[in-house]
């Protein structure tokens, strides 16, 4: 979701922005406001139309001296309002960036100060904002400071609202990445890559070089995406909890021996398989009691960062049979207490568990 304040003076009012797109168009514009406020859970967006901002109104030179970066953790509240309050040397607005910003934390003279200084920006400064947490729409609802300084930007600037891109749009970011270096992916092989960076952009972005680089001039392959894109364990484990579940069986069983053979060890693999059975359950009971997405990740408490833990089986749960879940979870607690109470071998346990696992119908 995207809204702004109409940029060229034409009318009064909200003019309300429907795509990356015209947000792009609003950049570019002769006249664009002077407030900008970014929030949302995709930080790589946040982070790449911040510097697109900047370079439109500064050159290299002038970032030198009408460029004044603030962060909120390290702010000290006068700098920032006398920086916003000064007129720049060599370039039509003094550009000031705070990012790492909590509105709802912040004390509440600081944050008043803060407010009144918006209401009155000067017209020769530039100031851009960055939200500090990634919180959805609906948990934005429940923070008043924060609603407070979104209707401010909608009135006095931009507030830009940037979430996670669909996996259609990230198949056309995965093809412009691996344009850079004059490589190609067919759409399934993008796709894969997108899966295995967990809709990740920032980590799309990075592994795109390595296989763009590799596969300069040429077609990036499956495997190459399987071979470059180094997965931390507990994604691997997931993957293979994923494949269990859509019964893969083959390519559990291979993911599995990946994982013994880069020495992964069976206690943490099997309390890994544990992890992802309570996700699958929990989405399974939330479903089930007309729970949303939303809020059931702030109901279980899941970090902004891990939210694709969630996801993954919340997409899962309702074309499950009812009581999989449960059964898998309970066969995984049993396998993990053994090893832990026992001098049983932990690689047999952990084999025997996977082979259990694809036996149960789903």
């Amino acid at each position: 979701m995207l809204s702004a304040q109409n940029p060229f003076g034409i009318e009064r009012g909200i003019m309300k922005i429907a795509s990356e797109v015209e947000l792009n168009k609003l950049i570019k514009s002769e006249k664009t406001p002077n407030f900008w406020l970014f929030y949302g859970d995709e930080g790589f967006l946040k982070t790449q139309y911040v510097k697109d901002l900047v370079s439109k109104s500064l050159s290299e030179e002038a970032k030198q001296i009408d460029y004044s970066p603030f962060d909120a953790p390290l702010l000290v509240l006068d700098e920032l309002l006398d920086c916003l309050q000064s007129c720049p040397f060599i370039s039509p607005r003094r550009v000031a960036i705070l990012t790492g910003l909590s509105p709802d934390v912040m004390k509440s003279e600081d944050f008043d100060a803060l407010f009144s200084m918006i209401k009155e920006l000067p017209s020769c400064s530039l100031f851009i904002v960055v939200i500090n947490d990634d919180s959805t729409e609906y948990e934005i609802k429940k923070q008043p400071r924060m609603q407070k300084l979104i209707a401010l930007a909608e009135k006095k600037g931009v507030a830009v609202y940037l979430t996670a891109r669909k996996k259609s749009d990230l198949l056309k970011f995965v093809k412009s990445e691996l344009a850079k270096y004059n490589a190609d992916a067919d759409n399934s092989v993008c796709y894969k890559i997108i899966d295995l960076c967990r809709q990740d952009m920032q980590l799309i972005e990075n592994e795109c070089a390595k296989l763009g680089a590799y596969a300069t001039g040429g077609m990036v392959t499956q495997a190459d995406a399987d071979f470059f894109i180094n997965l931390s364990f507990e994604e691997s484990v997931f993957i293979l909890v994923e494949n269990i579940i859509a019964k893969n069986n083959r390519n559990a069983v291979k993911k599995l021996n990946d994982l013994l053979e880069n020495g992964a060890k069976p206690i943490e693999v099997i309390a890994t398989i544990v992890s992802g059975f309570t996700d699958l359950q929990k989405a399974v009971v939330a479903q089930k009691n007309g729970i949303s997405f939303p809020q059931a990740l702030t109901d279980y408490g899941y970090p902004h960062n891990h939210t694709f833990r969630l996801e993954r089986p919340w997409n899962q749960a309702n074309r499950l049979r009812s009581g999989y879940a449960l059964e898998c979870l309970n066969l995984a607690l049993d396998a993990d207490k053994f090893c832990k109470s026992s001098k049983a071998d932990c690689e047999t346990v952990l084999v025997k568990l996977v082979a259990d696992l694809c036996l149960i119908p789903s």
